[in-house]
């Protein structure tokens, strides 16, 4: 064992950090191989605008093994309310889902955008107490690996026609454009959570979340309601309904909810979605059948239609 007496403590030079860089990559890398070729790729965009002045950015690495991490997300006070930093996070995550990300991390401190991860889909896995004093930092995950390749993002306005093409008039679905206008409005507003299932640049799915919900039982007693989710013929039986209402119920639980509920149809098309429902916890509320939002009367007729509904609920 060389003695201390043998060795010089230094202030270190950049060569000096570039030379553990490049010691630790190559130890890593013979423990667990790199699945990318770059070691590090730089996925970075800044927002400016007319008079060409910084407004916000982002900057994130995706290094090793297909993990991103955000090392930067500013944006200027005056536009925090465009979503443009859910914008610049949906963007690097596009782009490094793209080229292999599994999975995203980041660390953020109280007085900064801990909710702003929890609402775009992020996971707390840690806090440090008393970083700095007084305060914690949170480190936040959120995993890119979901079924089929699949990103389940936030609702922009560039989504309507790839929904129109699915879901729209011209689909058996028979939704107007105004029905995404409108849940693109609470989602900007805050009332609605809005989430769409994409592939390959294709969005294929949507949900959403009702903060307050049409049906009494669910109002009176402040149930969110999961709404509405439909996905593509073509991609069903993937899993991607369960990972969409998975990561809706995620989304509910992270904001102090205890319970969430949803409704179901009674007829013959409706019989997968009541096994699914089944399968994930989701128990009737002990209300019965309504109709129109409101309970049916024994004896009296309603048609079987979309508004004939089982209500369930689960405990998060």
């Amino acid at each position: 064992m060389k003695n201390m007496d043998e060795i010089d403590i230094t202030v270190s030079t950049t060569e000096d950090n570039e030379f553990l860089y490049k010691k630790i990559n190559e130890f890593n890398n013979a423990q667990v191989p790199f699945t990318q070729k770059d070691i590090h790729i730089n996925i970075s965009y800044t927002l400016k605008d007319k008079e060409n002045a910084i407004i916000g950015g982002i900057k994130s690495i995706l290094y090793c093994w297909g993990c991103l991490y955000i090392d930067v997300l500013w944006i200027d006070e005056k536009y925090r309310k465009n979503h443009f930093g859910s914008i610049l996070l949906n963007k690097v995550e596009t782009e490094a889902k793209e080229i292999g990300c599994n999975l995203v991390h980041v660390d953020t401190f109280d007085f900064q955008a801990k909710d702003f991860y929890l609402k775009n889909g992020y996971e707390l896995f840690g806090e440090l107490d008393n970083c700095p004093p007084g305060h914690k930092r949170s480190y936040l995950k959120k995993e890119m690996n979901d079924q089929n390749n699949a990103l389940i993002r936030f609702l922009k306005k560039t989504d309507f026609d790839d929904l129109n093409k699915d879901f729209g008039i011209l689909s058996e679905y028979k939704n107007p454009m105004s029905k995404w206008e409108g849940y693109f409005k609470q989602q900007e507003s805050g009332n609605r959570v809005v989430r769409v299932v994409e592939i390959n640049n294709k969005v294929i799915g949507i949900g959403t979340l009702k903060f307050v919900s049409d049906y009494p039982f669910f109002y009176s007693n402040k149930i969110p309601e999961i709404n509405d989710i439909l996905i593509d013929s073509h991609y069903q039986k993937k899993g991607l309904g369960k990972a969409l209402i998975r990561a809706l119920e995620k989304i509910a639980k992270k904001m102090g909810h205890s319970k969430i509920g949803l409704a179901v149809g009674l007829y013959h098309s409706y019989g997968k979605a009541q096994r699914l429902y089944s399968k994930m916890g989701y128990v009737p509320d002990g209300s019965g059948i309504t109709y129109k939002n409101k309970a049916v009367v024994p004896g009296s007729s309603y048609a079987v239609d979309d508004d004939l509904l089982l209500w369930l609920t689960k405990s998060l």
